[in-house]
C-alpha cells in the first residue's frame, strides 16, 4: 500500500507532524513520501538516519527538528519569502504541545495572523492567549520568548526551543510509523 502525501504542506516540521499526529504511514515507500514532503537530500539523509535506528537518541530526534529552523524562523519573524500559510490545516487538529504549536504557526493562516496580529497593542495578548490554547508549558513559553527577543539569527536560543519538542517526538514513538 502507498502512501499519498501530497495533500500535506512540505517541510520537516510537516513530515514530522504528520507522523506524530495523523497516522501518516511512510512504509513501504519512504523515498516517495520524502520527495511528496520537498526535503532537500541533506533532510533526507538525517531523516532516514534517525528513523532507521529504530528508537532514535534524543540527539538525533533533535538533529531532525533542527532541519525545521528556515521554516520556523520564516514565520516567526515573517521573513519567509514563501506564501502565506494556507487558511486552515485542512481538517488537521490542533494537539496540545510544541510541535503542534510550530506547525499550525507555519501552515495554518489563523494560528500565523494571531502570532503577528495586525494591532500591536494586542499582540502580548494574543501570543500568551495562543500559547495556552496550544498548552505550552512555562519553560516552552521562555524559550519561545527567549528566541523571539534574540532574533532569528541566534541559532543556540532557536536550538534551546526546538530542543523542548524533542520529549513530545520521543513520547509516542513517531519513527515506528517509519
Amino acid at each position: 500500500m502507498t502512501t499519498e502525501t501530497t495533500t500535506y504542506p512540505p517541510g520537516v516540521l510537516s513530515l514530522l507532524y504528520h507522523l506524530r499526529y495523523t497516522g501518516l504511514s511512510v512504509n513501504p515507500d519512504k523515498n516517495k513520501v520524502l520527495k511528496d514532503f520537498g526535503l532537500s537530500a541533506t533532510e533526507k539523509k538525517v531523516f532516514s538516519k534517525c528513523g532507521d535506528m529504530g528508537h532514535p537518541d534524543d540527539g538525533c530526534i533533535a538533529n531532525v527538528l533542527y532541519l525545521a529552523k528556515d521554516e520556523v524562523n520564516g514565520r516567526l519573524f515573517k521573513i519567509t519569502s514563501d506564501e502565506a500559510p494556507a487558511p486552515s490545516a485542512g481538517g488537521v487538529v490542533r494537539r496540545p504541545g510544541l510541535l503542534s504549536f510550530l506547525y499550525h504557526l507555519v501552515h495554518t493562516a489563523e494560528v500565523y495572523n494571531r502570532f503577528h496580529p495586525d494591532d500591536e497593542a494586542h499582540k502580548n495578548e494574543s501570543r500568551s492567549s495562543l500559547m495556552s490554547e496550544f498548552e505550552l508549558s512555562e519553560r516552552q513559553k521562555k524559550k519561545l520568548d527567549n528566541h523571539i527577543a534574540r532574533g532569528p539569527t541566534d541559532d543556540g536560543s532557536l536550538e534551546a526551543l526546538l530542543d523542548l519538542a524533542v520529549p513530545e517526538l520521543n513520547g509516542d514513538a513517531w519513527y515506528k510509523a517509519w
